[in-house]
């Protein structure tokens, strides 16, 4: 792009979606750049590098995010009025004191779990209650 400042969404949206399939780029009903891995389960994640148009997209440099892992979902929440519990599990209770785990920002669209540390590997069980939108 030559112009970053006058590059319209959908050059944006096609040069992320051209000769690569690790990601697919769309725009969101409120005008926003959606990036959404092509990856599934324990390696979803999309990391930001050290790109020229991060400031101009709103990227920070090895920003992470991480998507719902192996939920099996195809489609939203009906509301944010759901209830997920979160246990985990396979962890010695010697080691379970500096475990921590959170659920946190639920939304139409999904929530996230936090742990006390991003290197954290443990396994956790995942349930969400609540009723799914239409497909």
């Amino acid at each position: 792009m030559a112009n970053a400042a006058l590059t319209q969404m959908a050059e944006v949206i096609a040069k992320i979606n051209t000769g690569q399939a690790l990601v697919v780029a769309s725009e969101s009903a409120d005008h926003k750049l959606v990036l959404t891995t092509a990856a599934t389960g324990l390696n979803a994640s999309i990391v930001m590098g050290n790109g020229t148009t991060n400031t101009a997209l709103g990227f920070t440099n090895t920003a992470a995010y991480y998507g719902p892992q192996g939920l099996g979902y195809d489609y939203n929440m009906a509301d944010a009025l759901y209830c997920v519990q979160a246990t985990i599990t396979a962890t010695a209770q010697a080691s379970m004191a500096t475990k921590n785990l959170s659920i946190t920002n639920l939304a139409t669209t999904g929530f996230d779990v936090e742990c006390e540390s991003t290197s954290a590997e443990d396994y956790v069980f995942v349930t969400a209650i609540g009723t799914g939108a239409s497909s």
